[in-house]
C-alpha cells in the first residue's frame, strides 16, 4: 500500500474528519478520540470515509465488501520521550481491524487508565500503528508506525 502525504498544518494538531474537519490540539487527544468515535456512531452524519489524523498518520474508515474495515496511512517514528517500559497487562493489540473492533479499542483505550500502549496490526500492509499515553495523568500521546 503507497504511503500518502498528508498537508503539514496538521503535523501537529490532532484532526478529525467527521462529518467536518475539527481540530484538537496534542493535549486534547482523548477529547479528539471520544469526538470522533461519537460522530461515527451518529451514522446520519457521517461522511464517506471519516479518519482521525494524529499528526502525520492517519486512521481511516473505508468500505471492505458489504463492510467497513480501518486502514493506516503515512508514517511517523516519534516515540515517547523517556517512555518507560509497558507491561502486557498495560497494552490493547488489535489484529482484527473490523469497524467495531478498532472503535471499542479506541474507547477503551480513552477510557481504561491502566491501557498505556495502543496498537494496530494491519497484516496486509505489514504496518503497526501505535498510541501511547505518558506523562503526569496520561496527558500526553504518541504515535508510531512502522513498515
Amino acid at each position: 500500500m503507497p504511503v500518502q502525504a498528508f498537508p503539514e498544518v496538521v503535523m501537529k494538531n490532532i484532526c478529525v474528519i467527521a462529518p467536518t474537519l475539527r481540530e484538537f490540539s496534542e493535549s486534547q487527544w482523548k477529547e479528539a478520540i471520544l469526538w470522533y468515535l461519537s460522530a461515527v456512531r451518529d451514522e446520519q452524519h457521517v461522511v464517506r470515509c471519516p479518519c482521525i489524523i494524529f499528526g502525520n498518520v492517519t486512521l481511516k474508515l473505508e468500505p471492505y465488501g458489504d463492510t467497513y474495515e480501518y486502514n493506516v496511512y503515512g508514517e511517523n517514528r516519534r516515540e515517547p520521550p523517556g517512555a518507560p517500559i509497558i507491561l502486557d497487562r498495560e497494552k490493547l493489540r488489535v489484529d482484527v481491524l473490523k469497524q467495531a473492533d478498532v472503535e471499542e479499542a479506541l474507547d477503551r483505550f480513552v477510557n481504561d487508565e491502566q491501557i498505556q500502549l495502543l496498537q494496530f496490526w494491519f497484516w496486509d500492509s505489514a504496518v503497526r500503528f501505535s498510541l501511547w499515553k505518558w506523562g503526569a495523568d496520561n496527558y500526553n500521546y504518541g504515535t508510531a508506525s512502522r513498515y
